[in-house]
Formats: structure tokens, C-alpha cells, sequence
């Protein structure tokens, strides 16, 4: 199947099928990026001049671990972003439960690291939709949620760990990794 996407006004196409790229096609909306479709492509090309247009090649023996963040607080998202890239993770974010739950299905992050309390869908109605779905990917809840009938809910529900707000960004980087296959441990 040939796909086709526009990435800043120039249109792309495959060049070749045997080579492996994920184009991201978003907009900004108030400064805040908005994840429209995430889409696997052969290697794309610019059909305008011939060159490489936003595009990525993913080699999986060179891959960093790929992080999916869902937390409505921007300035929390933005700072652990910025500290898990710095650590050789990638990170996409989520502002909201279900944009999360649906960049989750679409991306096939490596772990997540959810909120509780989020818009539209709770990070415990994610961590339970992806589970009965036979998603295994681990799920680290990172939430200011610290009452054991949270704790236990979300173990019921499939979390594989639970990380309480304030929490160090050392905490959480060690909590991921632990929770990382070793194939794909930053």
C-alpha cells in the first residue's frame, strides 16, 4: 500500500520500499503540537527536488527506547521530555487520556509513563483498555495519586510500576529501565 503525506506544504512520496521511516503529520495549535496521524512509510522522499523531506530511517539494532508520556501538566511533560531525551530515550507526549490512548495503539511505544488524573480518559482507563486489548507494553504510572486504593487499582489493572509525584527524574529513568526489555534499554 502506498501512502502519501505533506509535511510543511511539500507533498511526499515512497522512494524505496525496503528502507523503514515514521512520518509524524501534525499541526500547532496554540503552541501545543497535536498529533493528527502517526504513520509507518517506505523511505520518503521530497517529489518536489529529490531530497530527504522530515523524514527518519529506524534501524532497530540503533534505536533509542521509545517513551510514550501522557500528562496534562505541560510544564511537567515538557521538563521530563527534555530529560529523558538528554538520557537517550524518545519521548512523544500526550496532553490528554485520549490522545494518549490512541498514540499508545498507533505508535507501539517501548513503555508508557502515565498520569491518573488526565482529560477525557483517567490513566487508569488507558492502562485497562490497552491491557484488554493484550497491549503488554509496560505502563509506569507517575501520578500524584499516593493512596494505596490508587497503588493497588492500577496493579489491578496491569501497571507494572508506580512512581508518586514529586518524584526525581532519577527515579523515574531507573523505573523505566528496569521495566525495559533489555533489547531496547537506554
Amino acid at each position: 500500500m502506498i501512502s502519501l503525506v505533506s509535511i510543511k506544504g511539500k507533498s511526499l512520496t515512497p522512494k524505496n520500499k525496503y528502507a523503514t521511516v515514521i512520518c509524524l503529520k501534525a499541526h500547532v495549535d496554540s503552541n501545543l503540537l497535536s498529533v493528527i496521524q502517526y504513520m509507518p512509510l517506505t523511505h520518503a522522499m521530497d517529489s518536489d527536488d529529490g531530497k530527504h523531506a522530515a523524514t527518519k530511517i529506524l534501524n532497530p539494532k540503533t534505536m533509542n527506547p521509545h517513551i510514550l508520556l501522557v500528562e496534562d501538566e505541560v510544564r511537567i511533560a515538557q521538563l521530563v521530555e527534555l530529560e529523558l531525551s538528554d538520557a537517550g530515550y524518545q519521548v512523544n507526549i500526550a496532553h490528554d487520556g485520549q490522545v494518549g490512548l490512541e498514540l499508545a495503539q498507533a505508535i507501539q511505544p517501548d513503555a508508557i509513563v502515565l498520569d491518573w488524573t488526565l482529560p477525557n480518559l483517567t490513566g487508569l482507563e488507558i492502562c485497562q483498555q490497552l491491557r484488554a486489548a493484550g497491549n503488554a507494553v509496560p505502563i509506569v504510572f507517575a501520578t500524584a495519586m499516593d493512596d494505596p486504593p490508587h497503588r493497588q487499582a492500577a496493579m489491578a489493572a496491569g501497571a507494572n510500576a508506580y512512581v508518586v509525584k514529586p518524584y526525581s527524574i532519577h527515579d523515574l529513568m531507573e523505573t523505566l529501565t528496569a521495566q525495559l526489555p533489555a533489547c531496547v534499554a537506554a
